[in-house]
Order: structure tokens, then C-alpha cells, then sequence
């Protein structure tokens, strides 16, 4: 236990001043492995945005080979196919939400940040962001969280028969249980693998905008909660880049106007 809770925080940490936390490339260590990186990315024939792409996609992919190497299935990471129920709770998560992505959409300094990305590189930009999400997402909410966890896998367990009105939704009390946790299907012991996994989404955006940096943790706390309950990534995936999408376009119009 100990063992794995060592290496869940090596390796968070380790993507964080990879990819987001820039004062790390000053360090020692990274210096000599971001010269190494920037070498060979130099001697192939891609745009910058798409050097970032395959930066992260190497990260990830190394550690889902080598947990596979080790006999984790993808399904125990949470690569596994999402059920009806989790796609009918993004779709609940995404119109409480809505009101938060417009606000945040709505900062100047939030339009100012994404204005100077796609200025820079245009569309490019765009699919570089989308390609980068999902493989954030494999990490943190996939490979971290199911190493996080007591169990230390994403694999389904057996759901219990729910009663309410949310049970179409996996939520509700199974017989003979109470309490907000029972309600949500979230077992105390679970909550610190959530929270961890919702601190690296929040540094993942340090450096945006204020009012950016101020829905991560919360926002990341709910995608990590979200994939505990359907044990699969893609419903956090679609969850998030729509709320991209929204952000984007309500900062965009809103710099427009």
C-alpha cells in the first residue's frame, strides 16, 4: 500500500512538472531531460503544438505499457467502454455547470489567455488542446485515480439496486443505507484518491486565468468523482472538452463584441 501510494505520488507529480509547472524545467534533473527531449523533437518535421501532443501522448502511453507489463488491464485504468448511466450524468453535470463556464468564459483575462494560443497557432491549437485533454485525462483520471484507490483499480464492481428519483442515474440509497455518501455511491475511504486526483487537475491549471485556476479544483474533484461511478474515463473526457467548447466560444464572442 505504501509502495503504491509512493508511486501514484511520483508520478503525479512527475506529469505536473513535465507538462504544466514551468519553473520545474530550471531543476537539474528536468533541464537535462527537457534538452534531451528538445533535441530529438527537433529533428522531426512538426509544428510546435504537435511536439507538445507527443510529449504528453509519450508520458501517458509509457505508463498505461508499463502498468500493462505488470498485468493491469486497460479496463482496470478506466479505459474501458462507459455504460448508458454515465453518459446520462454528463449530461446532468454538464447543465449544472453550464452557469460556472460562462462566467469563466466570460473574464477578460481569460479571453486574453486563449486569444494568444490561437493567435499564435490557429486551428492547430485547437486539436493540439483536444489531443493533450484526453491524454490528461488518461493519466490523471485513469491511471492515477485507479492507482489511488483503495482497490487500486477502476474495474466495475457490482452496483446495488438504488431507490429515488436519480436512480436512472446511479444515484440513490441502496436498502438499509443512509447518508449523503451512500446516496452519491462514494464510500469514505474512496475520497482521498478523488481529492488527490483533483489537486493534479488543479495544478494542471496553474498559470491560467484567476477565475481558471479558481473552478479546477472543484471542477476536477467532479470529473474524478464522475469516473469512480461509471470506472471509465470517456464520460470525463466529453464532459470536460464540451465545457471547453463552451468557454472558448463565450470567450471568443465575447472578445468579438
Amino acid at each position: 500500500m505504501i509502495a503504491r501510494a509512493l508511486i501514484v505520488c511520483a508520478l503525479g507529480f512527475s506529469y505536473i512538472a513535465a507538462f504544466w509547472f514551468y519553473p520545474a524545467q530550471r531543476w537539474p534533473l528536468y533541464r537535462s531531460i527537457y534538452a534531451a527531449t528538445r533535441w530529438l523533437l527537433d529533428r522531426l518535421p512538426l509544428r510546435r503544438p504537435l511536439r507538445w501532443v507527443l510529449q504528453s501522448w509519450s508520458f501517458v502511453g509509457a505508463a498505461v505499457l508499463v502498468l500493462a507489463a505488470a498485468g493491469r488491464s486497460p479496463r482496470s485504468l478506466g479505459l474501458a467502454r462507459a455504460t448508458r448511466q454515465g453518459w446520462r450524468l454528463v449530461g446532468v453535470a454538464f447543465v449544472a455547470a453550464l452557469p460556472v463556464m460562462i462566467v469563466v468564459g466570460m473574464q477578460q483575462a481569460v479571453q486574453r489567455y486563449y486569444a494568444a494560443i490561437f493567435r499564435a497557432d490557429g486551428v492547430m491549437a485547437l486539436v493540439a488542446n483536444a489531443l493533450v485533454l484526453l491524454s490528461e485525462h488518461v493519466i490523471l483520471q485513469g491511471v492515477i485515480l485507479a492507482l489511488a484507490l483503495p482497490s487500486g483499480t477502476l474495474q466495475r464492481e457490482e452496483e446495488p439496486l438504488r431507490r429515488g428519483r436519480l436512480a436512472a442515474l446511479g444515484l440513490g440509497l441502496p436498502d438499509g443505507e443512509r447518508g449523503v455518501l451512500a446516496w452519491l455511491g462514494v464510500p469514505a475511504g474512496v475520497w482521498p484518491a478523488l481529492v488527490f486526483s483533483a489537486v493534479l487537475f488543479g495544478l494542471v491549471h496553474a498559470g491560467k486565468a484567476s477565475a481558471e485556476i479558481a473552478a479546477a479544483f472543484p471542477g476536477g474533484l467532479g470529473l474524478a468523482l464522475l469516473t469512480y461511478r461509471v470506472r471509465a474515463v470517456w464520460p470525463a473526457v466529453l464532459l470536460h472538452a464540451s465545457s471547453g467548447v463552451v468557454i472558448f466560444a463565450v470567450a471568443w464572442f465575447g472578445r468579438s463584441g
